[in-house]
């Protein structure tokens, strides 16, 4: 018997099976198809520019706590594994062309300025040709422009990578192919996982 199972290896399972693993853990990790292949492969790879206030609901104190964390976990895969996920601060434009987009966006841009979120409302063409050069809009497609100088971004396909390399170098047993068609419980405990093949047992089972 193991000490954990992870089912799911998108960025989450990934993340999660690694800093098990790294921490001591024998780690398995269950993906029905190969590992990094869905939602994690296809997204966009943006970190929210952070909060900078208390008063506000968990899961934005979560979400700046992960952005805060980013830079020195991008850092720490790279040097394990020579693979660099493309972490960088490159701000980010928020664009809105059709009088509902721009409604939405403003009311976003309140929430923003709420939150302690540093952003810049551009009130033209002309002062969003400053922020990115390549991006040519006439004044009259334009509603509403914001930047959030603090917005930032990885390259999902190479974190991926760096993820799925540094599980191996833990000693993280990756299993492809291998999706899970039955949970087992014992007295209100899951404490073993079926696939088509086998059956894969641990003290903890984690669904991700």
């Amino acid at each position: 018997m193991t000490d954990s199972i992870v089912i799911g290896g998108g960025v989450i399972g990934l993340s999660i099976a690694y800093e098990l693993a790294r921490n001591g853990q024998r780690v398995q990790l269950l993906d029905r198809q190969q590992i990094g292949q869905e939602a994690s492969w296809a997204g966009a790879g943006i970190l929210p520019a952070p909060c900078h206030v208390e008063q506000v609901p968990a899961w934005k104190k979560l979400q700046a706590l992960s952005y805060h964390l980013h830079p020195n976990w991008s850092e720490q895969l790279a040097a394990e594994t020579g693979i660099r996920n493309g972490y960088r601060i490159c701000g980010g434009l928020h664009l809105a062309r059709l009088p509902g987009e721009a409604a939405a966006l403003r009311a976003d841009a309140v929430e923003w300025v709420e939150d302690g979120v540093k952003v810049e409302a551009l009130e033209n063409s002309q002062a969003l040709s400053r922020i990115e050069a390549q991006l040519v809009l006439d004044q009259a497609e334009l509603s509403a422009a914001y930047y959030l100088q603090e917005e930032a971004q990885i390259r999902n396909p190479h974190h991926l990578k760096a993820l799925s390399a540094a599980c191996r170098l833990h000693g993280v047993e990756v299993l492809e192919g291998k999706a899970v068609q039955k949970l087992c419980v014992t007295n209100n405990r899951i404490t073993a996982v079926v696939t088509e093949q086998s059956t894969y047992e641990a003290q903890n089972i984690i669904l991700a």
